[in-house]
């Protein structure tokens, strides 16, 4: 894992499972210089030696470590030991499904098994899907064939090819449109990776590159980066098509919320199973905080309805008191001129 990251360049002796335990253990010491960590590896060096430490590292060892080993090795050891790669279904920025799944799992891994759970709980309830979006890690055939089956339309960021480019190269008449601010050129084709007889679409859109001063052509004459949507829908144009599909972006920043204000990035148990109860608690509390808010930004200045917790709790929760006596009696005054009597909705 370690040379795949490009971290064994130049190595000797301290290799990366040397590193990992050497910073392993002095997190677990609580060390804050390398002089500490090699002192106390020196001393402890029998002990290190069953973990496979027969080499205590000096400080210019270790500090060149530091440097040229790249985190992106330590952050793939802890993705396959201990972090979680969970299935999201959210309707209209509500989480309305979470399956929880082993960090190491590929994300095209039983996906159509999983959409086919979703799907069943929510027919379960009188519910059908209307508009599905979804990134190109569900463009596979079994995927892309139980949404068919079970929602009205959808779109799906479709993962480029050679087979895509060869279709590409015979489109010629490329309309020019202006989506999000940027300029570019759209055309469809119709979609023959897999389901050809289902009558699917492919959306391309052709933006030019802008790397500086790379104007090398490619195979069509310039250099141009294509971006693919597959999608049952023939009556929109490709422009609105386009800009529906871009709405999920802001479904990209529940993660962010779920990581950072509900505990998805600490999570507090060390098995999935009761970390996958954890996980559902925590989005239904995103879901109650979604409507709370919505609720909360009419009347209170400073809020709005995509406020984060922190903007919450200093806008609405946090103000200033003093506790006084009246009347033989502590009384508890506060100081705002907030709208609380406007709260009678809850």
């Amino acid at each position: 894992m370690s040379r795949k990251c490009g971290g064994e360049r130049y190595v000797k002796s301290f290799d990366g499972w040397h590193h990992l335990v050497v910073m392993l253990y002095a997190v677990l010491m609580r060390f804050d210089s390398l002089r500490e960590i090699t002192a106390s590896t020196l001393a402890e060096a029998r002990k290190l030696n069953h973990l496979g430490i027969t080499t205590m590292p000096r400080r210019s060892t270790l500090s060149d470590a530091n440097a040229r080993r790249p985190e992106f090795f330590f952050k793939a050891v802890y993705r396959d030991l201990l972090a979680y790669f969970p299935g999201v279904y959210s309707i209209n920025g509500l989480i309305a499904g979470v399956e929880n799944r082993d960090g190491n799992t590929p994300v095209t891994f039983r996906q159509g098994d999983t959409h086919l759970r979703f799907f069943a709980r929510l027919r379960e309830r009188d519910m059908e899907v209307d508009t599905y979006r979804a990134d190109c890690g569900s463009y596979t055939e079994d995927v892309v064939r139980s949404i068919y089956l079970n929602c009205r339309r959808f779109y799906i960021r479709a993962a480029n090819s050679q087979e895509h480019y060869a279709q590409i190269q015979g489109v010629e008449n490329w309309e020019e449109v202006e989506t999000n601010n940027e300029k570019c050129a759209v055309a469809s084709v119709r979609f023959i990776s897999f389901m050809q007889y289902y009558g699917l679409r492919m959306v391309v859109q052709r933006t030019r590159a802008k790397e500086k001063g790379n104007d090398t052509p490619d195979m069509f004459g310039e250099r141009y980066v294509y971006r693919c949507i597959l999608t049952d829908d023939w009556e929109h144009t490709e422009k609105e098509i386009i800009e529906l599909y871009n709405k999920r972006g802001g479904r990209e920043k529940d993660f962010d919320v779920l990581n950072n204000d509900f505990m998805w990035k600490h999570l507090p148990c060390s098995w999935m199973k009761e970390n996958a109860v954890s996980m559902v608690l925590m989005a239904m509390c995103k879901n109650f905080y979604t409507y709370l808010i919505a609720k909360l930004a009419a009347p209170f200045f400073g809020l709005r309805p995509t406020s984060r917790v922190k903007s919450f709790v200093y806008h609405f929760i946090t103000l200033p008191a003093k506790w006084v006596r009246r009347s033989r009696t502590w009384q508890l005054n506060f100081y705002t001129d907030r709208p609380y009597d406007k709260l009678q909705f809850l």
